[in-house]
């Protein structure tokens, strides 16, 4: 998983209005600057407190603009373009540009840099225009750097996203779960923990290729992945490792929490109906289960367990439908 996957590059963002209040907060107790100015500190601690429950892409982009115009007011607060509050520009100017790579994260320190030029118009104690020159290039700079990095970033998650996942169900593919099988294998082996791992074959799945054709069959496996998406962790590994056969890797999980799974996928697939041409078409899967245990040296042997009771389970079903 990379960092832009869940939001994962989002995960630090709201500490960065925290940070700078805190900075801020320190200035202006140190200053004895007026109270009104607190108001602007506590605007920054707020915004940090909702990155807590909204990390959303458009509203860290609301965040970072807000952020930079609190920066903003508060150097024209203390009439010190020199003072410590640069630092807020700085930052924000460094490290938003990654976290929005788009045309706005880089239009963050720009608009800083322009901004943070005109209170030399306003500032009742100018710095040489050289020194403000070159604080705004270095702004600007520092700003483009983190922005390309961050589009790199993005490329390269696009990239290792297609090559671990499976183009029709949007699973991870074989290759991906059977490298990070043997890891987990590996983890929970060393510290005794517990992993399972489900088969789950689609029941009559050729017979409903050969009548309704590889569209409808398309249409079955992309509902059932969707169905194994919604039911599990966030820490389980569902691929796609076969025509019509799907897997799901299961740390930390034993053997009657890989059972409850089971039944209840098993159970979910029977409410999937697919609409062809105004006939509807249901399915039914069968799962098997296999565990690490004391006969499990390997993996693969878990991989064998779940495989061999996977076509137990298709063999009960078989034999029941024959009885009825």
């Amino acid at each position: 998983m990379n960092i832009y996957d869940h939001k994962e590059i989002f995960r630090y963002e709201p500490y960065i209005p925290l940070v700078l209040a805190g900075h801020g907060a320190a200035m202006l107790h140190h200053f004895n600057w007026g109270w009104w100015r607190w108001g602007l500190i506590c605007a920054a601690v707020i915004l940090s407190l909702t990155g807590i429950w909204n990390q959303s892409r458009s509203w860290v982009m609301a965040r970072a603009i807000i952020l930079a115009l609190l920066a903003i007011v508060l150097i024209a607060a203390t009439g010190m373009t020199s003072s410590f509050f640069t630092v807020w520009c700085f930052v924000i100017a460094a490290t938003y540009p990654i976290i929005i790579p788009s045309w706005l994260g880089f239009a963050i320190p720009v608009g800083l840099a322009a901004a943070y030029s005109a209170m030399f118009l306003v500032d009742p104690y100018p710095i040489p225009p050289l020194v403000l020159a070159t604080r705004c290039t270095f702004m600007v700079f520092i700003g483009f750097v983190t922005h390309e990095f961050g589009k790199r970033l993005i490329r390269l998650a696009k990239s290792e996203r297609l090559a671990n996942t499976d183009p029709l169900t949007g699973l991870y593919n074989r290759r991906y779960f059977f490298n990070k099988g043997q890891l987990e294998f590996e983890r929970a082996a060393r510290y005794d923990a517990p992993l399972s791992v489900l088969l789950v074959d689609c029941d009559k799945f050729k017979e409903i290729n050969d009548k309704y054709g590889h569209d409808a069959g398309d249409g079955v496996l992309q509902a059932v992945a969707n169905m194994i998406r919604n039911e599990v962790r966030k820490l389980d590994v569902p691929a796609r490792i076969g025509g019509d056969e799907f897997s799901i890797l299961l740390p930390n999980t034993d053997a009657e929490g890989a059972k409850e799974l089971a039944q209840r996928l098993e159970e979910s697939a029977e409410s999937i109906i697919i609409d062809k041409g105004g006939e509807s078409i249901t399915t039914s899967i069968s799962v098997g289960i296999g565990n690490r245990g004391p006969r499990a040296t390997s993996f693969q042997d878990v991989i064998r367990a779940a495989d061999e009771d996977m076509y137990k389970r298709k063999d009960q079903k078989r034999q029941g439908q024959r009885a009825q």
